[in-house]
């Protein structure tokens, strides 16, 4: 099987400041849980949190979504993520299958971070408009 994600081996050392903490009023069983940060569950916020809270980490997503954009304007996939796409990268930079924070990636909703990512992508595309939320159109004259 060939990989869509170059370059993802994981580098040891990577975690210069440390694991990043959850709040303390996180409880310690998730049937407990009515609060995720508006994420499905504890460990779809955890991943995510990770690969955006972390430098190392959050470079390598913008490579690879660089990479997907690319092949996605190409026409060779018709998303920039999916959940697979996201669950190969997570499993990529988490190759045991856990976060830093010992939270296991099977238990992610890789449909809520594939959606999520897709809209960061977006906001990542060179031609991205804020004011209308999309890609600028390009203008031929």
């Amino acid at each position: 099987m060939v990989s869509l994600i170059p370059s993802l081996n994981v580098v040891k050392g990577r975690h210069k400041r440390g694991n990043p903490q959850p709040a303390s009023n996180w409880p310690e069983s998730e049937n407990d849980m009515t609060d995720n940060n508006g994420w499905s569950n504890r460990q779809t916020w955890n991943a995510n949190l990770w690969v955006f809270n972390d430098e190392g980490l959050y470079a390598r997503w913008k490579e690879t979504n660089a990479y997907l954009q690319n092949l996605a304007e190409k026409g060779y996939q018709t998303t920039v993520w999916d959940r697979e796409t996201a669950a190969h990268f997570l499993l990529s930079v988490f190759p045991n299958g856990k976060t830093p924070d010992d939270e296991n990636l099977l238990l992610a909703n890789m449909q809520e971070i594939a959606d999520a990512w897709c809209q960061s992508a977006l906001e990542h595309h060179p031609q991205y408009d804020a004011m209308t939320g999309k890609i600028a159109e390009e203008v031929v004259d």
